[in-house]
């Protein structure tokens, strides 16, 4: 009888054992849910500031197992902008057929570049430098072919309807020993020179101050850009 009973005993306290394991591994589980609920957003929020900071930079980091397919996602995005700048050029007439087929192939190329780098598997910091280098220029490109006099020439619309670029500040942009230091100032000068637009909008301007500012707006504009009589309609730049 003894021995009975002291087996139902080890079976009670065998089956308590059990059930407590059971459910303290059901409290980690529901633990372990509830942080990751919580803890989504933030990390979704980390995700996506990470995604921009290297975004602008040029660059990401995507997941090993995506490295060899998507290493420089950044590519992509540009050249998509850039078809987009294209296709604008072929609607309103800024393009011909020659710059249409040259802009294409400059694609193309950086394409077929971009493929042949990520062929071991990864793009080195050089080949980083390289392709933004091919879309920099690539970019200039698009700008000089929708804005010369050989197709349907197309005003600066930043600057205003009757601001047309100078044909040497053109051949400049499409120079490919434009160095990086020049390609620098012409883009200080533009933000500079839209800085200046915007504040000679403004109406609180003394007479002094406006005369001072128009005179350094001017100096900018004259030195990349003529002004005539406006006649095209806006679309694209």
């Amino acid at each position: 009888m003894r021995r009975v009973i002291w087996g139902v005993a080890v079976g009670v306290a065998a089956f308590a054992l059990a059930a407590g394991a059971v459910m303290a591994g059901e409290q980690r589980t529901r633990e372990r849910i509830r942080s990751r609920r919580e803890g989504a957003p933030a990390a979704k929020m980390r995700e996506r500031t990470t995604a921009t900071k290297e975004a602008r930079q040029g660059a990401e980091a995507p997941r090993a197992d995506e490295r060899r397919r998507d290493d420089a996602p950044w590519v992509d995005r540009r050249q998509a902008v850039q078809a987009r700048r294209i296709e604008q050029g072929v609607r309103n007439g800024s393009l011909t057929a020659e710059e249409l087929a040259k802009l294409r192939a400059q694609q193309e190329a950086i394409e077929q570049l971009e493929d042949a780098y990520k062929g071991d598997g990864k793009l080195t910091l050089q080949e980083r430098r390289d392709l933004h280098m091919k879309l920099n220029y690539a970019s200039r490109c698009i700008f000089a072919e929708k804005h010369d006099a050989e197709g349907t020439q197309m005003p600066v619309w930043r600057f205003g309807g009757n601001v047309y670029a100078k044909e040497a500040f053109l051949k400049q942009l499409e120079d490919e020993s434009l160095t990086r230091e020049q390609a620098r100032q012409i883009i200080r000068d533009f933000r500079t020179a839209l800085r200046l637009k915007h504040r000679l909008a403004s109406e609180n301007l003394g007479e002094d101050e406006r005369a001072r500012l128009q005179a350094e707006y001017n100096e900018i504009l004259n030195r990349y850009f003529e002004i005539r009589e406006a006649t095209a309609t806006r679309e694209g730049k």
